[in-house]
């Protein structure tokens, strides 16, 4: 149940709100609802369709060669991020800054100071490979060469 502070709060907000962002918040929890039941709007990829096309792949071969290239050279070494690599071996450490060592509690991460970096170590280095930057390049590498190290 809901407490009437946190009510009042809910109906102050809903009181200042432009009238068109109502429908829109409500779509939005609703879509939001569904995707967590797994509820998909499209059909799947086909991952047997021609490399060649589509799927944000370098046009021409020597793109697609140093796109293979750079891809190999993250396996062999690990992806750079900032002045560290992190490895594409194994089970990654979120929870473990890669340049200090420093392992973060496990506790909800709302609760930590990501500031003080005797508990988290660079927050920065745990922060980056969480955004996934590095995986679109190992799926287009994959797409060109279906080498299933890639995957």
């Amino acid at each position: 149940m809901m407490g009437s502070s946190k009510l009042a709060w809910y109906l102050g907000r809903l009181s200042v709100m432009p009238l068109p962002e109502i429908p829109w918040r409500i779509a939005r929890q609703l879509r939001s609802y569904r995707d967590s039941l797994g509820a998909r709007t499209g059909p799947a990829p086909d991952p047997s369709a021609d490399p060649g096309t589509g799927f944000l792949l370098p046009g021409d071969l020597a793109s697609r060669a140093d796109l293979v290239a750079t891809v190999e050279d993250w396996l062999a070494r690990g992806v750079p991020f900032f002045d560290a690599r992190w490895p594409l071996t194994g089970e990654p450490n979120w929870t473990q800054c890669p340049v200090t060592g420093t392992v973060s509690p496990n506790t909800f991460g709302m609760r930590i100071d990501y500031r003080d970096e005797t508990l988290v170590g660079d927050i920065k280095h745990l922060w980056e490979p969480a955004r996934f930057q590095f995986a679109v390049p190992i799926a287009q590498a994959w797409r060109v060469t279906r080498d299933e190290r890639y995957l």
